[in-house]
């Protein structure tokens, strides 16, 4: 056993011996017989060396089609890429600590571009061991660019396994956005096509595709333009272009929340100085904003005339305008809808966003003209298409009334402030809230 411990041990410094004089070759460029131009740089090494680590430099060098030029010119490598290849070739030796997460990619491109099946395994353990939830889009990228099928089977497993069904990663991911190639998004889809993913890889691929319409100027209907051909998964629910398409579903497929009531308070009179009405929600999760569901007007109280028969009326016309508002730093995520309300006559602008006061955008218009409505009633004001609402943004409603509507007295009762994931949030100025609830679709 002794002798073996010794024979081990006289083995390792052989080698070591052994690279330390390959790499003082290499650094030294004594007796080279190539040159490697790469961005500016000349890398001089040895053919025979490289030949005994690689099948493809041994075709280069002594093959039927081998090289004829001394000079060889590499252009998809850096020669940082290059200089680490030539190190572990003659030496053996990578530090892969000190190498980033693109480092470790390009080397093994090059390893595996060149043959080098030992480095080509130590590169793969190397990155695994580095992708994290800031990195792996990026990584993903890299491999689908440069069609690194290996590779692209660790970063994929890693995405599937540890971020496509981590909330912790969708939140990472909202904060700390990073946009990708579709052909990456094709790869992933076609990676999580199982039943239990479909969902999560829903809000994935369609905030993708909202960037994406961001990037190239496109509306929110375009969008097909850009989804269609992503085959999406069907599953339990239906993911195949399912939140484009719920974006333009009948209305009778909505859904409709009301908030619970609690008490009655004070009534909301409309004039010249109070004459807008504004109400918070916030989502937890994509739906398409389709209508409200408001209180009408309280009967007017008129004076009895005892000379004067006089009918008191039954309905009125209302006129109002509904704005949706956004805070400024998310309104670059939301496209304009241009929809038809389907009672009464009604317009919606369709139009770039407005900047308003205090950091706010007004991201969506509706003119809300002579609607036939009854006294003391709920008013349910209803639109074509749905205004998509995204996850944990705060979204401000705003009522504003014309002139014509002075003097109006609406009714206003304390409500509960969390129905079905929505949140709502009074302005605590006002005396209640006259919005009772709302209409939409849900995206997932």
């Amino acid at each position: 056993m002794y002798v073996c411990a010794v024979d081990k041990q006289t083995n390792d410094d052989l080698s070591a011996g052994i690279s330390r004089r390959f790499e003082q070759l290499l650094r030294s460029e004594k007796h080279y017989d190539c040159v490697f131009h790469i961005a500016g740089a000349q890398l001089k090494c040895h053919k025979l060396i490289l030949s005994t680590a690689s099948p493809v430099f041994e075709a280069m060098f002594y093959g039927p089609l081998r090289e004829q030029q001394q000079e060889i010119e590499i252009l998809d490598i850096s020669a940082e890429t290059f200089q680490m290849l030539l190190n572990y070739i003659y030496a053996g030796v990578i530090d892969f600590e000190s190498l980033t997460l693109e480092d470790a990619i390009e080397l093994y491109y090059c390893a595996e571009k060149y043959l080098i099946t030992d480095l080509t395994n130590s590169c793969l353990v190397a990155i695994a061991r580095k992708l994290r939830y800031n990195n792996i889009l990026p990584a993903l990228e890299l491999c689908v660019c440069m069609d690194l099928r290996d590779l692209l089977d660790v970063c994929m497993s890693f995405f599937t396994r540890c971020c496509i069904n981590n909330p912790q990663y969708m939140t990472s991911h909202k904060n700390h956005y990073v946009h990708v190639s579709k052909d990456c998004i094709k790869a992933i889809i076609a990676a999580n096509k199982s039943e239990k993913t479909s969902k999560q890889l829903l809000w994935f691929v369609y905030e993708w595709c909202q960037q994406e319409c961001h990037e190239l100027g496109l509306q929110q209907k375009d969008c097909a333009l850009i989804i269609n051909d992503l085959q999406l998964p069907v599953s339990g629910v239906e993911c195949e272009d399912h939140a484009l398409q719920s974006l333009q579903q009948p209305k009778q497929q909505c859904h409709a929340i009301e908030r619970s009531y609690f008490k009655a308070c004070r009534p909301f009179i409309v004039d010249q100085d109070t004459h807008e009405w504004t109400l918070y929600v916030k989502c937890d999760r994509f739906i398409a904003l389709r209508g409200l569901v408001i209180c009408s007007r309280l009967t007017p109280n008129i004076s009895p005339m005892s000379h004067y028969a006089f009918n008191i009326p039954s309905e009125y016309c209302e006129n109002l305008q509904i704005e949706i508002v956004a805070p400024a730093i998310n309104a670059n995520q939301q496209q304009l809808e241009q929809s038809s309300g389907s009672d009464g006559e009604s317009d919606e602008s369709d139009q770039e966003p407005n900047v308003a006061n205090g950091g706010e955008t007004v991201l969506w218009q509706h003119n809300v003209t002579k609607q036939l409505t009854r006294y003391n009633c709920d008013m349910n004001i209803e639109w074509g298409d749905g205004l998509l609402l995204t996850p944990d943004i705060e979204y401000k409603i705003r009522l504003v009334w014309r002139t014509d509507a002075y003097g109006s007295e609406y009714p206003c009762s304390l409500q509960s402030d969390f129905v079905d994931g929505i949140r709502f949030r009074d302005v605590p100025a006002q005396t209640g809230s006259l919005v009772k609830g709302l209409r939409f679709t849900n995206l997932v």
